[in-house]
């Protein structure tokens, strides 16, 4: 590519991680050559900060982290260095409205990922009436949504959201698993005329609702400038559309093969998808450019 890189950002679900959210040793190896030659590697994610670190620790990783999709960012010590959290009263309006709707959903701080009780009987009743509708839900992909809940790392179940608002962590995000398309794009459309927050939809049955200037690319840039460099001189890899700024305004923008087609047409490399290491392919890449 021919030019000087000195930070990697990696997607983590889609891109870094295999299925069963682990990293490949091929993948470690190669965020190891990285630090080797001195450029900074970060995950750029929508998991919480505590959970990316509690993934990347079992490798003796520390990265910077961009966690909650872009809202806060660490550095490997764990000191906050950005932060766009979500106004409390439009996370009360936000929870309000999924609750009305039956909605499956969860709530991002920093140190945990919040899930009402009933999050699976909510699920269920879902599934359920999609069946009813005969529209076809295999009982794989619904154990695939649920393990997604249940391999968050720190993650905490509340009786009633009222518990949420008496506490003072911030709010970074909140996640929609949704089967039902039809609803999911509903409560998207509902929620993005709340002028404050950007609602992205990050797989088939996912969505991120964040503050809209909390994104991975700005918390990209701050990064950058917090290590006293620039976008020009980052790489960022992704697969989703909450990648899709990030690949876009990084010097070098990667997608893996399995990325939505918008991500694919956006990116300057593709790679192997993320079953294949196509995040030690592109470091390869860079490495020898």
């Amino acid at each position: 590519m021919g030019r000087p890189i000195r930070i990697f950002a990696s997607d983590m679900d889609g891109t870094l991680l295999r299925k069963d959210f682990t990293i490949s040793p091929e993948n470690v190896s190669a965020v190891r050559r990285l630090g080797e030659a001195g450029i900074v590697f970060a995950v750029a994610t929508g998991r919480t900060y505590y959970d990316a670190m509690s993934i990347c620790g079992r490798y003796d990783l520390k990265p910077y982290v961009i966690s909650n999709n872009g809202t806060c960012a660490f550095s490997p010590d764990g000191e906050l260095i950005y932060a766009r959290p979500i106004a409390r009263a439009t996370a009360a309006e936000v929870i309000r409205c999924l609750e009305a709707e039956k909605a499956c959903f969860g709530i991002g701080t920093s140190d945990h990922y919040i899930a009402p009780e009933n999050w699976e009987q909510t699920l269920d009743d879902e599934i359920a009436d999609l069946r009813e509708r005969d529209i076809l839900i295999t009982e794989d992909y619904v154990d695939f949504i649920k393990e997604e809940m249940l391999a968050q790392h720190g993650i905490r179940y509340i009786a009633s959201t009222d518990e949420l608002f008496e506490e003072t962590n911030a709010i970074y995000s909140i996640s929609l698993m949704i089967a039902d398309q039809e609803k999911l794009h509903r409560i998207k459309n509902r929620l993005e005329r709340i002028p404050s927050l950007l609602v992205s939809i990050s797989g088939k049955h996912n969505a991120e609702i964040i503050e809209k200037r909390g994104t991975k690319d700005q918390a990209l840039r701050c990064l950058c400038a917090n290590l006293n460099t620039d976008l020009n001189e980052a790489a960022a890899i992704g697969d989703s559309l909450n990648d899709l700024e990030m690949i876009r305004e990084a010097g070098i923008g990667i997608a893996v093969a399995n990325a939505r087609k918008e991500v694919l047409d956006a990116a300057d490399m593709v790679v192997a998808d993320h079953l294949e290491n196509g995040v030690a392919q592109a470091v390869d890449r860079l490495l020898c450019s």
